[in-house]
């Protein structure tokens, strides 16, 4: 999908309660890539498709049409962005979307009244994102770096067991370390090293849950040193049996996800 400027444009929870009948997409979507018309109509906004909306005047709003229906963008300023602590390229926002009979003048009704109390002609702050948004696009990218993670972590299970050498990996968090020592068409030995200063029980429950076919009492403990991992000051080391099935397990998904 082709995002307007490079960013993706997504819609608000306003515009989602309020256009597209509350429908919220599972946590590994990103709301911009909604598989709903408007939502992908939004991301040619602008410059291929979007004219500016005049009447809102308070901001810049861009809108684009499909047929007789229309969606309408804008972008956040840098001070806005800090203020909802979005990164730069979450910028870009659909804040309403419907049939061009019932949008225009349902916005500018409810933007005449926002702006009652104020200076302006019109307000359209109730259309910009709101913690709910912010809060949304933390779960997105937490589950992206645990899928990523996850995908390394089976990838260097499959390429231990395939050569018996150790596999690192190393991010802003932790460093973790796997090894395999595997017998012919037998159980398979796995050793997983874990050091960091942000690892708590949580994460280590999860970590060692992202190998398929086992459960947490499957993993033991291990304070002396293992195959070839030594702990250093601070590190967790943990062991498991691997049985033929479950080594399969591992390679057909490590393989489908190459």
């Amino acid at each position: 999908m082709v995002f307007a400027m490079g960013s993706p444009v997504r819609p608000t929870k306003f515009c989602i309660d309020e256009c597209l009948d509350g429908k919220f997409p599972a946590i590994n979507t990103p709301l911009s890539e909604m598989k709903h018309p408007l939502v992908q109509l939004a991301q040619t906004i602008p410059p291929d498709n979007g004219k500016r909306l005049r009447k809102l005047n308070d901001r810049i709003w861009w809108r684009a049409r499909l047929s007789a229906e229309r969606a309408i963008a804008t972008e956040l300023s840098p001070a806005e962005l800090d203020e909802r602590d979005l990164p730069p390229e979450f910028s870009w926002w659909m804040g309403y979307c419907g049939l061009r009979r019932d949008v225009y003048p349902a916005l500018e009704k409810r933007a005449e009244r926002e702006a009652k109390y104020t200076p302006k002609s019109a307000c359209t702050d109730f259309l910009l994102p709101v913690q709910w948004d912010t809060d949304r696009i933390v779960a997105e990218q937490e589950l992206q770096a645990q899928q990523r993670f996850r995908h390394w972590l089976l990838q260097g299970i499959a390429k231990s067991l395939g050569d018996g050498h150790p596999y690192e990996c190393v991010t802003e968090q932790f460093c973790i370390t796997v090894l395999v020592r595997a017998d012919s068409g037998g159980e398979a030995y796995l050793a997983v090293g874990i050091i960091g200063f942000h690892v708590d029980v949580d994460q280590l429950a999860l970590i060692l849950g992202m190998v398929p076919g086992l459960s947490q009492e499957d993993w033991q403990p291990e304070p002396s040193r293992i195959a070839e991992i030594t702990p250093l000051p601070g590190q967790l080391v943990f062991s498991t049996l691997l049985s033929p099935t479950v080594q399969r397990a591992i390679l057909e998904e490590a393989e489908a996800g190459e």
